[in-house]
């Protein structure tokens, strides 16, 4: 089960993220997840504006897990944080 949602409210495209239990940090397989979601919402003329929630109300998002991210290897965590972060 993916931690990113992208959920539909007619013209509003909502990007959720859920990951509670580490106060919405984000993962490596968050940050992959996203790129497909943008490009669905750019792909849709409909949607006229993105708006970023987190599911748990005890943080918006700590930022990035630091353990999950400690796991890559220096070509890894620049190939996924430093270009795709970037890219998307």
């Amino acid at each position: 089960m993916s931690a990113l949602h992208l959920i539909r409210h007619g013209a509003i495209a909502e990007l959720r993220l859920d990951n509670p239990a580490k106060l919405n940090a984000f993962t490596v397989e968050m940050l992959s997840a996203l790129e497909p979601h943008c490009a669905e919402i750019e792909r849709d003329d409909a949607v006229r504006a993105v708006v970023i929630t987190a599911e748990d109300s005890k943080a918006f998002c700590a930022g990035a897990d630091i353990l999950a991210w400690s796991e890559l290897n220096a070509a890894e965590f620049s190939r996924h944080w430093v270009r795709d972060g970037h890219r998307i």
